[in-house]
């Protein structure tokens, strides 16, 4: 929660990690521990944005 305060601060959606497959996961982490390369990890962050974004879009549709 804390990580999504400067998120709601600057009027941005909440990033959310629910839908990301554990498996995808492991692989960018153990990418950025056994090689040094961030690669995986931020395509990982920029996929579960966009899908964290349409989720929160579509909620926050819904309720109005």
């Amino acid at each position: 929660m804390a990580a999504n305060l400067p998120l709601t601060r600057a009027n941005l959606c909440p990033l959310t990690f629910l839908d990301v497959p554990e498996s995808a996961y492991s692989r960018a982490i153990l990418g950025v521990y056994e090689t040094t390369r961030v690669a995986l990890l931020c395509d990982l962050y920029v996929w579960a944005y966009e899908r964290s974004t349409q989720e929160y879009l579509a909620i926050k549709r819904d309720l109005s």
